[in-house]
């Protein structure tokens, strides 16, 4: 499964802001540099973010965007369902509906719940602490 680049570029902001929590606010312009994002795009990300109320905006000459909560209470799953909606259409079916749409249900909820689990199973502070660390090659996570 492939998630858009709405959770995929939504979620790398929401990293880059915690490993910045409590220092205050951050410019687009330079999270859109360091991660090698458009701006432009970010701009239109931080809308359903802001409204979420995982972000503030902060104006002036020190403005910037930061995070409203503390990172640690924060999920990747919360991210992705402001930013995707739900993942997984579910299709409803009875004793009486074809063995195919049966079978199909079942795997996309035994998909779904595993997804779930993973992506609710790790914090945005753990995403930014493993951010954060030197030559790490791949980030491992035991569910």
């Amino acid at each position: 499964m492939k998630l858009s680049t709405r959770s995929r570029y939504g979620l790398r902001l929401m990293i880059a802001l915690a490993m910045s929590y409590g220092g205050g606010p951050r410019l687009l312009k330079e999270i859109a540099d360091t991660e090698e994002l458009s701006e432009k795009y970010l701009g239109q990300l931080v809308i359903p973010l802001k409204s979420a109320g995982f972000i503030s905006a902060v104006r002036g000459a020190k403005g910037g965007y930061e995070l409203t909560r503390d990172p640690e209470g924060i999920s990747p799953l919360e991210i992705v369902n402001v930013l995707e909606g739900d993942l997984f259409t579910r299709e409803e079916h009875t004793p009486a509906s074809p063995g195919t749409l049966r079978a199909a249900s079942e795997l996309w909820e035994a998909l779904r719940r595993s997804m779930t689990e993973v992506l609710s199973s790790m914090t945005l502070g753990d995403l930014a602490r493993n951010a954060g660390k030197k030559n790490n090659d791949s980030l491992m996570y035991s569910i």
